[in-house]
């Protein structure tokens, strides 16, 4: 029983994230002032990274890495200077 509300949960926070990406459109590095190359590990361009010499996303790499079988929302797991791109992202857009 605990395993089907820990799956809910998972559930839940997965229609958020896709909610939130549609809602938004997809995280452009470019928006954010982040340039090709930086250390995010790596920016190859502007919805891209490069990790292992193979250009993935924010999104599938941390699917990838960690054997989820549900969409993640990227921005929310890769830091730049310190700080969770998303939170970048939401100073930039109420900056506005």
């Amino acid at each position: 029983m605990a395993e089907k509300k820990l799956h809910d949960l998972i559930d839940e926070q997965t229609a958020a994230e896709v909610k939130e990406t549609v809602r938004r459109g997809p995280f452009r590095f470019s928006e954010v002032g982040i340039p090709f190359g930086s250390v995010v590990r790596f920016v190859e361009d502007d919805r891209h990274i490069r990790y292992n010499n193979e250009v993935t996303s924010l999104s599938r790499l941390p699917q990838d890495l960690k054997g989820f079988d549900h969409p993640v929302q990227g921005t929310l797991r890769f830091a730049y200077e310190g700080k969770i791109l998303n939170d970048i992202r939401n100073e930039r857009e109420a900056g506005r």
